[in-house]
């Protein structure tokens, strides 16, 4: 009877360590890829090229032209109104920010023509990311539309969603870029 009493400690001391296992990893991993808003806070891996400039705000868009090429490639055109207000910002306002575009396809040349008719309206990169670094060493949301990120000199997600898309979401984006000035 001694020893069943000892078997049954240890199982239960067994279960008890597997619990508190599986809920100190549950606590590691915060973000979660169906809630975006998981991610604010968190910092988001950035390419070589982009960490370069430290001190500003950055907006970083992610491409990943694995679905409608020509879907993408009407979206990017939509940047130009918002290139021209970034463009605004920096010069009437003073903000220290900078705009990313981080791509991945197999299509280069048909993006970087679309890029190169962008250009006339403001500065920006674009990184081409073959080896889709930026998707691996980031937990990115399910649905693209959340593939944008305004994140801070630090790396940090400050706002996610692509601005393009709603008004209010660029207005929160442009006051946290006017926030932090030169």
């Amino acid at each position: 009877m001694h020893k069943l009493n000892i078997v049954n400690d240890a199982f239960g001391m067994k279960h008890k360590m597997i619990l508190l296992l599986t809920l100190l990893l549950m606590s590691c991993n915060r973000v979660n890829k169906s809630d975006p808003a998981s991610m604010i806070g968190t910092k988001l891996w950035m390419p070589e090229e982009i960490c370069q400039n430290v001190n500003a705000n950055k907006i970083v868009a992610y491409y990943d032209f694995a679905g409608c090429l020509s879907c993408e490639l009407k979206e990017i055109k939509l940047w130009q109104d918002k290139l021209i207000e970034i463009e605004r910002l920096r010069n009437d306002f003073g903000a220290d920010v900078s705009l990313f575009f981080i791509v991945n396809t197999p299509e280069y040349d048909n993006i970087a023509d679309a890029f190169e008719k962008l250009h006339p309206y403001g500065y920006f990169d674009v990184i081409y990311d073959k080896e889709r670094a930026f998707e691996k060493h980031n937990i990115l949301p399910e649905k693209s539309i959340y593939d944008c990120f305004l994140i801070d000199s630090k790396d940090r997600i400050c706002l996610i969603g692509n601005p393009l898309f709603s008004e209010v979401l660029w207005n929160k984006y442009v006051t946290r870029i006017k926030g932090k000035r030169r």
